[in-house]
């Protein structure tokens, strides 16, 4: 493995190659000689946004979705306790207040990541690869997801379209356990004569997750365990790589027994120990280097392939082959996952692509929190108690709000309610964006204690 940090200026340095065959070792050491990542920061008129973007990623960025759900639902129970504790009012409306405070807590987090995707994903800036049309290769991606999966920001059509702006030639859609997305990727390829080759997958989401490659069938767990999938995606004409196999359940050892032909050695920014590299150079196993994009505007990986890989058939046969490698930005990769590096490689990237929109808001929050705290210390509280009826009407309103907001988080997240009367990731946002703040609106003229109702 080489690192050779590219020299134009506005370039991002450090790009490093993997590679288990002398093709692959020409492509990637050529490919890392010539491309070179182009950045480009956030627009100023997002700056109002960014310090959410900067509590977001600290938040939400975790390993798996499991444990940024244990995340937010912590923070939620330390707001809902601090409520009841701090809480100047009755006992039983301190438990209605802190309820609700804790659930509108939880909305809030769930919702600010939700919305802060789907910007990031819209909003142009980030990275992209940037190389001569006459370079003897191409860059491609082999595992995303578009809104079919849990996560997914982006319909199929969009996440074409999304690639070739980031530079990529080839693109395979893999959505989670389906192969609906790739072929309605593929159709919309066809009917626009897209200079870009889209390869037919999915992810099969076992207890090893395998990227099926060519695939024109759904395979799922339910159907098949880990060595059967395999079976049946090879008589399917499919290639099979384990996606992000560190992370699996089963060794290295036992994919390659059931026919595994090669290995995902970078995962968008996590790398492969050396034990796997090591095992895929000594048996010159297929490599690839993958986004796992579901969204965000930051390709930092890449597979690089020979440009006569023109064709779906011909990208598998080269991938077979062994031609082909795996081009990283090397700044921001490492093996395994560790809490506080991924902290720092967080607080760089956000740097890196903020810089003087961050300063503009952070600068601007400060401001406008200077501001209400002199207006806070000049003005008189009113702690006038409200009618009962209008109490529990606040209470009420904040219920409903919080079920909307909750529908269309499960929306947003869940692929299995996508298909059904849910509205599109865009209004979803937009109604978040109106309730959250309306909710907590309602929720702090709750803190008034109600007016007794009139004796009769």
């Amino acid at each position: 493995m080489s690192s050779i940090p590219a020299k134009e200026r506005g370039s991002v340095d450090g790009l490093a190659w993997f590679a288990t065959t002398p093709e692959g070792e020409r492509l990637g050491k050529l490919a890392a000689q010539t491309v070179r990542l182009e950045l480009t920061p956030l627009p100023w008129w997002f700056a109002p946004l960014e310090p959410l973007r900067w509590l977001d990623t600290l938040v939400s960025d975790a390993p798996h979705a499991k444990f940024t759900g244990m995340i937010y639902a912590a923070i939620a129970l330390s707001v809902g306790v601090t409520v009841l504790w701090r809480c100047p009012c009755r006992w039983w409306q301190r438990g209605f207040l802190a309820a609700l405070a804790a659930i509108n807590t939880l909305l809030a987090l769930s919702g600010l990541h939700i919305a802060m995707m789907w910007l990031l994903t819209a909003v142009p800036h980030g990275t992209r690869w940037v190389f001569p049309d006459s370079a003897p290769f191409v860059l491609a991606n082999f595992h995303a997801h578009s809104h079919l999966s849990a996560g997914g920001i982006l319909s199929p059509e969009q996440l074409v379209l999304w690639h070739q702006r980031k530079g990529y030639r080839i693109v395979a859609i893999t959505d989670s356990n389906t192969t609906k997305g790739s072929l309605k990727a593929e159709g919309f390829v066809r009917r626009h004569r897209l200079p870009i080759v889209l390869v037919t997958g999915e992810e099969f989401r076992g207890k090893t997750h395998l990227l099926l490659l060519g695939l024109r069938q759904d395979v799922t767990p339910s159907q098949a365990d880990v060595p059967k999938a395999i079976r049946l995606a090879h008589r399917l004409g499919a290639l099979v790589i384990a996606a992000h196999a560190w992370t699996g359940r089963h060794s290295y050892g036992e994919l390659m027994a059931w026919g595994v032909e090669g290995f995902e050695i970078a995962n968008s920014g996590a790398l492969a120990d050396a034990l796997l590299r090591q095992l895929c150079r000594r048996h010159r196993l297929t490599v690839v280097g993958d986004l796992d994009f579901r969204a965000g505007n930051m390709p930092k990986v890449a597979t690089v392939l020979p440009t006569g890989a023109t064709t779906p058939a011909k990208v598998l046969d080269a991938l077979r082959k062994g031609h082909c490698a795996v081009l990283y930005d090397a700044r921001h990769a490492a093996a395994g996952y560790h809490w506080l590096r991924a902290r720092l490689f967080d607080l760089a990237e956000l740097w890196e692509t903020g810089q003087t929109t961050s300063l503009l808001g952070f600068g601007l929050w400060l401001l406008v929190g200077w501001c209400w705290w002199r207006r806070k210390g000049k003005g008189q509280r009113t702690n006038e108690p409200l009618p009962f009826g209008r109490w529990w009407a606040a209470i009420g309103a904040q219920i409903a709000l919080a079920l909307a907001v909750g529908a269309l988080s499960l929306w947003a997240m869940a692929a299995d309610f996508k298909g059904g009367w849910f509205p599109p990731i865009e209004s979803a946002v937009l109604t978040w964006a109106v309730a959250c703040p309306l909710n907590w609106f309602l929720w702090a003229k709750s803190l008034r204690e109600p007016l007794p109702l009139p004796e009769r």
